[in-house]
C-alpha cells in the first residue's frame, strides 16, 4: 500500500478568527503537517530547520516590501510554494512577480474567497503545475455588468470564477452566444472601485431564465473608481 505523501505547510499570520479557523482546518486534513507562527520573525528559525511544500502568508497588504520578505525567506530556506492571502495587493508588485511560477497572490478583497481558501490550499499545494497563473482557478461571487459590444445591450449578472486569461459569469439571460465580444464592468464593493475589460464568448450553457458564458479576456483588467 502507497501512503500519499504529507506535505509539510507554514503558516504565516497575525491571530484573528477566520486565520485560526484556516489553520485548525487544514491541521485535521491528514495530507499537510502544518505549523502556525505569527510573525515572519518567529517563523526563520523553523524555515532555517525544515523543508517546506508551502508557506502560507497572511498579509493586510502586498507590495514591493512583501516581494522583498519572500525573497528573503526563500534565501534562509528550502521552500517549494509560497501562497500570499492579502486584503489588496498593488498593481506593480502583481506585475513583478506575474512570471514567478512558485508563487500565488489572492487579492482577498477583490476575490472574496474567505469562504474558499481551504479549498484552494487542496488544490495547490503540493500540485506544482497548477502554479501557472494562468491555470488557477479562483472562486468568486462579484456582480457584473455585460456589454454585448455589436448591439450595446447590458445584462447583469455574476462573476463566479477568474484565471488571469479569463472567467465565467452566470447572466439573467440566454442571449449571448459563442463569438460574441462583450466588455465586462465588475463592482468590487470592499475595495470601492470598479474593473473594467473586454472579453469574447468561448462557450454558453442556457437553462430557464438563466445563462453561464465562458469567457476569454482580449484585454487587461484596468481598475477606476467605483461610481456605486
Amino acid at each position: 500500500m502507497t501512503l500519499e505523501p504529507r506535505y509539510k505547510v507554514l503558516l504565516i499570520s497575525k491571530k484573528n478568527d477566520s486565520i485560526l479557523e484556516l489553520r485548525d482546518r487544514l491541521a485535521e486534513m491528514k495530507k499537510y503537517v502544518l505549523t502556525y507562527k505569527e510573525t515572519a520573525e518567529s517563523a526563520m528559525a523553523f524555515i532555517l530547520s525544515e523543508k517546506l511544500q508551502c508557506i502560507i502568508l497572511n498579509l493586510e497588504q502586498f507590495g514591493h516590501p512583501q516581494i522583498k520578505l519572500l525573497n528573503d525567506l526563500r534565501k534562509v530556506g528550502d521552500i517549494q510554494q509560497f501562497l500570499v492571502l492579502a486584503e489588496t495587493a498593488d498593481k506593480a508588485a502583481l506585475e513583478a512577480v506575474k512570471e514567478v511560477k512558485d508563487l500565488i497572490v489572492l487579492e482577498k478583497a477583490a476575490l472574496s474567497v474567505d469562504d474558499d481558501i481551504l479549498g484552494i490550499c487542496e488544490r495547490t499545494i503540493g500540485k506544482r503545475e497548477l502554479y501557472f497563473r494562468e491555470q488557477v482557478r479562483l472562486p468568486t461571487n462579484q456582480r457584473v455588468t455585460v456589454e454585448i459590444l455589436e448591439t450595446g445591450r447590458h445584462y447583469d449578472g455574476v462573476m463566479r470564477d477568474v484565471t488571469a486569461k479569463g472567467a465565467c459569469v452566470e447572466l439573467g439571460t440566454g442571449n449571448l452566444k459563442m463569438g460574441d465580444k462583450v466588455k465586462i464592468l465588475i463592482y468590487l464593493e470592499k475595495l470601492h472601485k470598479q474593473r473594467t475589460v473586454t472579453a469574447e464568448v468561448k462557450w454558453s450553457k442556457t437553462a430557464p431564465g438563466r445563462g453561464i458564458i465562458g469567457l476569454l479576456f482580449l484585454t487587461p483588467m484596468k481598475d477606476e473608481e467605483s461610481k456605486k
